[in-house]
């Protein structure tokens, strides 16, 4: 672990590269649409769950 920290602190062009890549994962990953459209999957399966308390 720590080699790829001291790597990455030496490397600026791999922090950029690394947080584009990571920015872009997390808006696709984490983008409003997504979120909701997970929630909402994971609300119904809840709700047809016979292991819920009605």
């Amino acid at each position: 672990r720590g080699h790829r920290a001291g790597r990455l602190a030496a490397d600026p062009d791999l922090r950029v590269r690394l947080g584009a890549a990571n920015r872009a994962r997390a808006g696709r990953d984490f983008a409003e649409e997504t979120m909701v459209d997970a929630y909402a999957s994971l609300y119904g399966e809840a709700l047809a769950s016979p292991l819920i308390l009605r």
